[in-house]
């Protein structure tokens, strides 16, 4: 019994520690503006689970309202644009950065 439990015990923090993409992929999916697009992304686990995203945005309105939309986001934290990207009124191009709340 003692092994089982110990196997067990294994089991499920190993499933714990597991990142749910479709989760994530969908919360973004469902706040991205419908005049924007991903192209690319990409996530990495290190101390915390980060994401990297590229994407096209007919508008800055857009992709302001993208940001404040993740910014609220229950799951993300640490949202950041680079500052190019605000440049440009129309038909942008741009990257952004978050990280995962625990």
């Amino acid at each position: 019994i003692e092994s089982l439990n110990t196997s067990l015990s294994f089991i499920k923090d190993f499933y714990q520690r597991q990142i749910n993409i479709t989760q994530i992929l969908e919360r973004i999916s469902k706040i991205l503006p419908d005049d924007s697009y991903l192209t690319s992304f990409i996530l990495s686990k290190k101390d915390d689970v980060e994401i990297s995203i590229s994407g096209f945005s007919q508008k800055r309105d857009s992709l302001l309202s993208l940001k404040e939309k993740l910014e609220k986001e229950g799951l993300f934290k640490d949202v950041f644009f680079p500052a190019d990207v605000w440049a440009r009124p129309n038909d942008i191009t741009f990257s952004l950065s978050l990280k995962i709340k625990k």
